[in-house]
This record gives structure tokens, sequence and C-alpha cells, in this order.
């Protein structure tokens, strides 16, 4: 059984490239986004399965 930290860095970089990262204010692409709900999956997984004492960090913020 892998660790959760051995879990948590096995999940992938979301990779935007350098022209992206310049434009922080675009509108994200459905690309984009479907690659970012892939790594809130995996990090959900991670806190209710292996960490619910990091539920809270990972829930939705008003700040959003």
């Amino acid at each position: 059984m892998a660790s959760q930290e051995d879990y948590v860095k096995s999940i992938p970089a979301i990779d935007l490239g350098k022209r992206r990262r310049q434009t922080p204010e675009a509108a994200v692409t459905e690309n984009q986004l479907g690659k970012l709900r892939g790594v809130i999956g995996s990090l959900q997984s991670a806190v209710t399965h292996r960490r619910p004492d990091m539920a809270a960090k990972l829930g939705p913020s008003s700040d959003l």
C-alpha cells in the first residue's frame, strides 16, 4: 500500500504552458477545467479516505 505522501506526490501537475501562465486573468478553457477537476478529485480522494483532518482546507471557500 502506498503511503499518503507517495499518493499525493503521484498526482500529476497541470502544465498550462508559459504563455497561459503569463495571462492569469484569461478565461479557463474546457480542457484546463477538465484537468483542474481531475486534480481536485485526486485531492478529494486523499482527504476523504486518508486525511479527513484536511477536509476543511479542501472545501468550498467564500473567497473564491
